[in-house]
């Protein structure tokens, strides 16, 4: 059972070095730049691009990357992450009425939580 353990160990410092040098270095600032242009900003970009690398770290790990065209295979990974995320906020998110687009990382201001004394059922701007 020592031997087993000790390839699962050498398999897996394969595939993280492999991981690191062959996808993240060469293609990060790719597919964060694909993500900003998806999102439109910043931090959900960097949360893209941190979800895409690790969708692609679990696929590599069960053996669902043959290795070719990877920047291909990373950039299909951030579109389907993109896109699940969108399907989930339109299927749990409410209509906000002045809003005419809201990004699927939309996070309310908090201004809109905030309502004074007297002022129940009104707008308030931020």
């Amino acid at each position: 059972m020592n031997n087993l353990s000790g390839l699962e160990e050498t398999a897996m410092s394969h595939i993280e070095t492999y991981f690191e040098t062959k996808l993240v270095k060469p293609y990060y600032g790719m597919i964060h730049q694909r993500a900003l242009s998806l999102t439109r900003n910043f931090q959900d970009a960097e949360d893209l691009t941190q979800q895409t690398f690790l969708n692609a770290f679990l696929a590599l790990k069960k053996g669902q990357f043959d290795g070719k065209n990877p920047k291909s295979w990373l950039m299909q990974i951030v579109r389907n992450n993109y896109l699940n995320s969108y399907r989930s906020y339109k299927r749990y998110s409410t209509a906000i009425d002045s809003l005419t687009y809201i990004s699927p990382f939309f996070q309310m201001p908090e201004c809109l939580f905030y309502i004074p004394e007297g002022r129940l059922g009104q707008k308030i701007a931020c």
